[in-house]
């Protein structure tokens, strides 16, 4: 690797030779109850992208808890459809309400400068805990470790015969 930064309280950077820059954040640091994660944000130069990568060792933990924050019931399904995981919806799921302020005009096209959104409904992160939420949910809280949410991708998605939805086949951070 390369040299090390530190940059605040909160966040090393760290610049490798082939010219990607790692942002470390100390407070992206959850407990599963034996097994303390950590995320890292990879930016690649010149690219506009972001990589997120999590590492987890949730194998060794035995202790871990799935709490469904949705309203609809979350199945995970294994080989031959074995069911993994199976929780029932909730009736004050985890929600994301948005403000949207500050329009301005470029061009003569409204543009909104500032969105505000506030999640309601969620609670707090607690060790061994992995709360369920929708992929809104967890993208908007993208810092909590904490947070899944069902693989709605076609290769992730099992349907019956008549095309319903009955699970999928894996979750996602």
């Amino acid at each position: 690797m390369g040299a090390i930064k530190k940059l605040e309280d909160e966040f090393l950077l760290e610049v490798d030779d082939k010219s990607q820059v790692f942002l470390d954040s100390f407070n992206s640091e959850v407990d599963y109850g034996l097994t303390q994660v950590f995320s890292r944000c990879l930016l690649e130069k010149d690219v506009n992208r972001v990589k997120m990568e999590y590492k987890r060792n949730l194998q060794q933990c035995n202790k871990v808890e799935f709490v469904n924050c949705t309203p609809h019931q979350i199945r995970v399904l294994g080989d031959n459809n074995k069911v993994l995981l199976d929780l029932k919806g909730i009736k004050n799921p985890a929600r994301v309400s948005q403000k949207k302020e500050e329009k301005m005009k470029v061009g003569g096209v409204p543009v909104i400068t500032k969105n505000t959104r506030i999640v309601s409904n969620l609670p707090s992160p607690r060790p061994g805990i992995i709360y369920i939420v929708s992929g809104f949910v967890k993208n908007t809280l993208n810092h909590r470790m904490d947070l899944v949410a069902p693989d709605t991708c076609a290769d992730s998605v099992v349907k019956d015969g008549e095309g319903k939805i009955v699970g999928v086949r894996r979750l996602i951070k």
